[in-house]
């Protein structure tokens, strides 16, 4: 019977982390920073929430 530590032992990598390899994920579309709120208010169908929308462009300026 394997006991918990052993058990633990056995999932962790000995000697130095190292990072394999560096990539990016860019999406092939891109939104504007200057319609994104516009944009999010009306996929999440909370356009009616005019005060939240507001606040949401000033920070998106």
């Amino acid at each position: 019977m394997v006991n918990i530590q052993e058990f633990r032992n056995a999932q962790r990598a000995e000697g130095l982390a190292t990072i394999m390899a560096i990539g990016i994920a860019t999406p092939p579309n891109g939104v504007l920073q200057s319609t994104y709120p516009d944009d999010y208010f009306r996929v999440t169908k909370s356009e009616h929430m005019i005060d939240l929308k507001e606040k949401f462009k000033r920070i998106c300026k």
